[in-house]
Parts: C-alpha cells; sequence; structure tokens
C-alpha cells in the first residue's frame, strides 16, 4: 500500500517571486520551482528570481534546492502571486563509516530501490543517480515478536534523504526529481502483513526527442505505465467510466455469523461519489473488502466492459481508509485515504507519470 501527494488543475496564471537564504538574506540560485507532480517548473537566476508559467489552481508550489530544506505551499486563484521566499539551509553531519556500516549500507539502498522504485520493468530499469543522499533507520524485532518467525526480521524502515533525490526513468523518457520526505516500510500486526508509505514531491523533466523513433517508443511505454495505474483508475471513476476504462470492482461479503463461502457481488463504486470543484469523495466505504479486475486487449489497452467476449484481466485490490475519500480530477488523491494493492502496487516510483499526462492516440 502506497500513496503520493500530487495537485489539482482548473485553469492557468503565472507566479513570480524571489528567494533568499534565510540567515544571509543573499540571493539563492539554482533552486528549482515547481507544481508539483508535474512537468512545469523553472529555475531561479543568479538574483533568486523565478518566473514559473502555466499555473493551475488550486495547486501546491515545491521550492527545492540541494543545500536547502525544501518549502512547500498551497496556491488558491485569489493567492498574491509575487511571492518573496526565504529557505533554511539544510544541515548535514558528516562522520566516518566503517566497512561493516558500509556494507549494511549498500543492502539498504538496494532494498530502498527495489521497493521505492519497484522490481518491474520500469523500477529494474530506473536509475537513482544521487544514492548517497540517502538517510536509513532500521528496527528489527526482537524476542516478544508477535509470533517467533518474525524475530530478527525488521520491524520497520524509514528512509529519509539530505537533498533531492535525482532518477533517471529512461524507458520512459524523463528525468525525475524526487523531494523525499519520508519513505516507510512497517509491519503491520492486525493484517500481518508490511505497508509501505511514500510521501514525497515530484518534478518531471521530458528527456529531448532527438529522434521519432525514441518519441514513438517513450510514447508507447507510458502508455502501457498510464493503464492498469492508480491514476488512470481514479481518473475513470471521477468520470464515472469504470466499466468504459476496463474496470470491474466488486466485494467479497462475509457470511452471516461467519458461516458458509464468502459472497462476491459486482458494486458500483461511482454510486458513491460526491462532487464538490474539482473533487469527489468517495464516502461510506471504509474498511470494506474490494477487489477490481482490469480487462485489456492485446495491446495492454482498455477494453469497454459494455461489449461481453472473452478477454483477458489483471486484478488488484482497493482499500479505503476513511469514511470520506478524495481523488481529484487528474486522478491523483490529495491523502493516503485510498490505496491499492495486488497488480496496481506494483507499480513504484519507477512507473509513475507526471499529473499532466495525458494519452494522446
Amino acid at each position: 500500500m502506497f500513496f503520493f501527494l500530487f495537485p489539482i488543475q482548473l485553469f492557468c496564471q503565472n507566479l513570480t517571486g524571489s528567494i533568499i537564504d534565510k540567515i544571509t538574506n543573499q540571493p539563492v540560485e539554482f533552486a528549482t520551482v515547481y507544481i508539483n507532480g508535474t512537468t512545469i517548473g523553472t529555475i531561479s537566476d543568479k538574483n533568486g528570481n523565478f518566473s514559473l508559467e502555466k499555473l493551475t489552481f488550486p495547486c501546491e508550489i515545491v521550492v527545492s534546492h540541494i543545500s536547502y530544506i525544501p518549502i512547500i505551499f498551497p496556491l488558491k486563484e485569489n493567492s498574491n502571486y509575487n511571492y518573496k521566499i526565504t529557505l533554511n539551509q539544510r544541515l548535514i553531519e558528516l562522520g566516518q563509516v566503517s566497512v561493516k556500516e558500509q556494507n549494511l549500507r549498500d543492502e539498504n539502498i538496494k532494498q530502498f530501490c527495489m521497493e521505492f522504485l519497484g522490481t518491474d520493468v520500469w523500477g529494474r530499469n530506473a536509475k537513482l543517480v544521487n544514492e548517497d543522499e540517502l538517510i536509513f533507520m532500521t528496527e528489527y524485532f526482537d524476542e516478544n515478536a508477535p509470533n517467533g518467525e518474525l524475530i530478527g526480521k525488521q520491524k520497520s524502515f524509514i528512509v529519509e534523504s539530505s537533498a533531492p533525490l535525482k532518477i533517471s526513468m529512461p524507458l520512459l523518457g524523463y528525468d525525475l526529481q524526487f523531494d523525499l520526505i519520508k519513505f516507510s516500510k512497517s509491519f503491520n500486526s492486525e493484517f500481518g502483513k508490511y505497508e509501505i508509505h511514500i510521501l514525497g514531491y515530484y518534478y518531471f523533466t521530458p528527456f529531448e526527442r532527438n529522434s521519432k523513433i525514441k518519441a514513438k517508443k517513450f510514447k508507447r511505454n507510458r502508455l502501457d505505465v498510464y493503464y492498469n495505474s492508480a491514476q488512470h483508475f481514479c481518473r475513470s471513476l471521477y468520470d464515472k467510466k469504470l466499466s468504459e476504462n476496463g474496470y470491474l470492482v466488486f466485494e467479497f461479503i462475509e457470511p452471516n455469523e461467519g458461516v458458509g463461502a464468502w459472497i462476491r457481488k459486482e458494486f458500483k463504486l461511482d454510486s458513491c461519489l460526491i462532487y464538490k470543484n474539482e473533487e469527489a469523495v468517495v464516502k461510506g466505504l471504509k474498511n470494506r473488502n474490494f477487489y477490481l479486475n482490469y480487462y485489456y486487449d492485446h495491446r495492454g489497452f482498455p477494453l469497454n466492459l459494455n461489449n461481453r467476449y472473452e478477454r483477458d484481466r489483471k486484478m488488484s485490490k482497493i482499500y479505503f481508509l476513511n469514511d470520506n475519500c478524495v481523488i481529484r480530477k487528474d486522478g491523483t488523491r490529495p491523502d493516503e485515504s485510498i490505496t491499492f494493492g495486488a497488480s496496481i502496487s506494483e507499480k513504484r516510483v519507477g512507473a509513475t507519470l507526471p499529473s499532466d499526462f495525458y494519452p494522446d492516440y
């Protein structure tokens, strides 16, 4: 189970401002200013000034620099669009690292890349460029573990970063700046499983398309990632077009008094939506047992389920953690109240796309 923070988009305007060091009052050059989760961003000049175009409202603005703690602030359409932003310097302590500690660190990096970027073809080909910025905190089960099999295994695995992470995604044609706030993997004793949560802010820079062959490859790969993703599912749900986009949602209902077989019943998920502005709230489904099937053709594209014929499918699970869960028109989720398991959850950071990505056939 995992989540990301992304913006919602309505209409465009520009944002200008300046960035200074809080202690020295000197301008901060080469700070990245971007709309979270998108390809829309800019860099401050030698005087700390910046101008960000194609702003969308409401949205989250992220100001990031390798030497400073990132700042994130929301903007609404009635905001003042000329900002003076102050940044606090990062405090980084360096020390000697033993051979044993380095070996452990190498293992931690390997584990983090697998669970953060993913183990599918997209995650395996994504490259974390500046892994030296990672900071690890690990806790293990002791003799007081809930069961003997857990003794010596990880209880929690927490990762933070001393600078924005730089990730190359050569199959998708993006360089990704990821301002990692916290990555956590922890054991949920109630369900007997590990849960993964990722909190951070994204800025995508497309590769230069220096050939038609590469452009065609990127387009195809992005479609492969997009379909049967959390982004695709949530957009389809918001538009009330789950069936047209290949999704069938069903619920497993426990038999009365625990006697007999579980009952599988198709569920009209869009009947639980309440719309407000560019958001929709999914109401009243907390902790219920939902699964979804994604049906697709030989290209991986969704099938319209109003047409009845044999088809391939992939299964996922969807979790509603609150009674009111928010989705947005662009398919993003502003908090962790909706998460996924199985097929969709296999797509991690290495298989993400900007929230302003839309299929172009």
